[in-house]
């Protein structure tokens, strides 16, 4: 990061091969990057771009424990390419259940891992809100998280949630409250919410005066479903500063801290919140 500007990179891909494949996929995009862009000081992937629940690959399981093969290589990316990544998401297997007769249809937790520079693990975030809508029930195949994804990283406090989230703004809020400076969505969103995609990442910069870089996949999946890409980079304001629209690729914006301090002194939304009358009408 040079003069509190962050260099950030988004990576559009589509899962449509092996596990393996798609890591060696995602890092050519990377290298891609990285030789075009020498100092990107972060990385962000899409959600479920290692493996999809749709698919059956060389006879793969979906969903793999802890400090496994996706983990290791998002590690030694990192350290590789010298650079923060959040590792889009990954279908993780709660039990470390080893024997011949492994149910292969436990759930699982749909999982951001976020590393930094050095290729150690920050944390994770597990997603919340389950896409148990539009005629899907993400609920049959994954686990709820509980825990904010909120990382402290040598670029600043970056927020992550991961698609679905992105409907419920008390999650962007929440994030901004304890002194995100940075969200991240990784996200597999598909047609026809692609307006609505746009809306509402561009809303959840507004309201919450804070750049986001937004990443979706790009593909049409066995059932018929069209990810529509159009990944994106917006600050404070909203105003579009990087992204894609409708192939597989990366992107690469600036994020000028300065710039969104300055943002936040014009429209100081968090000290202008009525919390004491919020509390009153939220009675759920």
């Amino acid at each position: 990061m040079k003069n509190n500007v962050i260099k950030a990179a988004g990576i559009q891909i589509f899962c449509n091969t092996s596990k393996q494949g798609m890591l060696e996929k995602a890092e050519k995009y990377m290298e891609q990057a990285i030789q075009n862009y020498p100092d990107i000081d972060l990385f962000v992937l899409p959600e479920q771009f290692y493996q999809m629940d749709c698919y059956e690959y060389e006879n793969e399981i979906y969903g793999e424990y802890e400090h496994g093969m996706f983990e290791e290589w998002l590690s030694q990316c990192a350290k590789k390419y010298h650079t923060n990544i959040i590792g889009g998401s990954y279908a993780v297997r709660p039990a470390k259940k080893r024997a011949e007769n492994e149910n292969i249809h436990e759930k699982v937790h749909n999982r951001c891992l976020v590393m930094n520079r050095n290729g150690e693990r920050v944390g994770f975030y597990d997603k919340i809100h389950l896409f148990d809508a539009f005629g899907v029930k993400e609920s049959d195949t994954f686990l709820s998280g509980s825990q904010l994804g909120l990382f402290q990283l040598d670029i600043g406090k970056v927020g992550v949630w991961i698609c679905y989230d992105t409907r419920f703004p008390e999650i962007a809020r929440t994030l901004r409250a304890n002194g995100a400076e940075i969200l991240c969505v990784p996200a597999a969103f598909y047609s026809p919410n692609a307006d609505q995609w746009d809306i509402i990442v561009k809303a959840s910069a507004i309201y919450n005066v804070t750049p986001v870089v937004a990443v979706n996949q790009y593909g049409t999946l066995p059932n018929g479903r069209s990810l529509f890409g159009r990944s994106r980079m917006v600050d404070a304001k909203g105003l579009i500063v990087a992204g894609m629209s409708d192939k597989e690729g990366y992107f690469v914006g600036e994020i000028d801290k300065e710039y969104t301090q300055k943002c936040r002194k014009e429209n100081p939304e968090m000290e202008n919140r009525r919390m004491d009358l919020y509390k009153t009408w939220y009675n759920e």
